[in-house]
């Protein structure tokens, strides 16, 4: 059965924050309703999916986008997602999964962290400083997956909360090894050496 990604977010959101808010530079209790939006709007709270490319520019995911997977400092295959939000607060929580549409929507991966937004000038917010990696939802794929990640059709989901407001997006994407990385492409492969035993 499908979990309701907005159920997790709130857990994920008490476990790691502690229930606590954030405003706009991240510290301390967010602005009241009415405050701290780009542009000094308030629109209505929209979130949608924001795939970071090899080259650290934002593409928003529109379905069948295709994601770029690379590998990660501290080791294995990320995908990195994030939000553009409008009507959001400049720092929100965001749950991000990369759930399978063959297997019942499974959740194969799944992260929850802060991220800095900035106004973008267009009505929207964007990840601050897209090149590093902290705004971006370090998704983990590839390893353990029971069917081929690369190339394949997924699923991303992802909720953004500020603690008064929360909006869920969900996109098909299909993964692609960056600059055509051999050995991203066996591990995300099964069957192949690289891959792990199942």
């Amino acid at each position: 059965m499908k979990t309701p990604l907005a159920l997790l977010a709130l857990v994920a959101a008490a476990a790691c924050m502690g229930g606590e808010k954030k405003n706009r530079d991240c510290s301390g209790p967010p602005p009241p309703i009415g405050g701290g939006f780009a542009g000094g709007a308030t629109p209505a709270p929209t979130a949608e999916i924001a795939l970071r490319t090899t080259s650290g520019g934002v593409v928003v995911a529109g379905d069948g986008a295709s994601a770029a997977v690379t590998f990660a400092p501290q080791g294995g295959f990320i995908l990195l997602a994030g939000v553009r939000t409008s009507g959001f607060d400049e720092c929100v929580d965001i749950t991000a999964a990369v759930r399978d549409p063959m297997s019942a929507n499974a959740i194969v991966s799944l992260e929850q962290r802060p991220a800095q937004m900035e106004d973008g000038g267009d009505g929207w917010s964007y990840p601050d400083q897209p090149l590093e990696l902290y705004n971006w939802a370090n998704l983990f794929v590839c390893e353990g997956s029971s069917r081929d990640f690369h190339g394949g059709p997924w699923t991303i989901e992802i909720t953004a909360d500020d603690g008064e407001r929360m909006s869920t997006a969900t996109r098909s994407i299909v993964p692609r090894c960056a600059y055509d990385d051999t050995d991203c492409i066996d591990t995300c492969t099964v069957g192949t050496a690289a891959t792990f035993t199942r």
